[in-house]
């Protein structure tokens, strides 16, 4: 939750972030495969993160919104093979 605030409201930045595709509550796939969704917004008093998914085989596409501790559970971080996690976008949405 603190590194999606800090670059939506801080950097004016989306966020990508490293998922394992059926762990994503939408989610309709039956592999465990890596899928990489961009969170844009949050609601630190509701505890969650929205994100936009361009998985259009499942139907997934789309904004959905999750809570920070169901897409921290979908992370696909492997730092051993410096793959997954969370990434910041270079440049900025909106001009400041």
């Amino acid at each position: 939750m603190a590194r999606v605030s800090q670059a939506v409201s801080v950097h004016k930045k989306p966020t990508i972030i490293a998922v394992v595709v059926n762990k994503l509550p939408w989610s309709t796939s039956a592999g465990s495969f890596g899928h990489a969704i961009v969170a844009y917004g949050y609601d630190r008093s509701k505890g969650t993160i929205t994100v936009w998914d361009s998985n259009g085989r499942d139907g997934a596409t789309g904004t959905h919104v999750i809570s920070a501790k169901a897409l921290a559970a979908a992370l696909n971080d492997l730092p051993a093979q410096g793959m997954g996690g969370v990434y910041d976008v270079s440049k900025r949405l909106l001009p400041l």
